[in-house]
């Protein structure tokens, strides 16, 4: 069992690795033997304005659909555990919907309704679409743990 897990661990972790010692290869595309080490690449990437950029926009649709995502799957998993009402079973059906569908078909569905409104590739997009798939999971989560 133990080569098994080795076996499956080395083949996940094997390109990641390698990808990382490729890094600081002088040679514009991996090849062997390796060049020399250098840190061109990296000087490459840190200096590029669009790299800043993008991280800035990663950075805050994290933020946002974290903190968005945890305060609506509080809000349906409290109202799942706390209250009775009618359509209760609708109410969750709904709620835990998106992941049930597949990623592809959800996300043009998304695209298709977003543009359609005027919001396709803004930022707000990217968050209410992060949001619509990561909510049911927090909602599971919290409502495990008032359970």
């Amino acid at each position: 069992m133990r080569g098994y897990i080795f076996v499956v661990f080395a083949f996940v972790f094997a390109p990641i690795l390698a990808s990382f010692v490729f890094s600081f290869n002088s040679d514009r595309f991996p090849s062997l033997p390796l060049g020399h080490f250098t840190l061109k690449w990296y000087e490459t990437i840190f200096s590029d304005p669009d790299v800043w950029d993008a991280f800035r926009v990663s950075l805050t649709v994290s933020i946002s659909v974290g903190v968005l995502s945890t305060v609506i799957g509080f809000c349906t998993a409290y109202t799942d555990f706390r209250y009775r009402f009618f359509g209760k079973n609708v109410y969750l059906a709904l709620a835990l919907l998106p992941p049930t569908i597949p990623l592809v078909i959800m996300g043009l569905a998304m695209l298709a309704l977003l543009s359609r409104i005027g919001l396709s590739g803004a930022v707000h997009s990217i968050i209410v679409s992060h949001v619509v798939l990561c909510s049911p999971f927090a909602m599971a989560i919290v409502r495990l743990r008032l359970a």
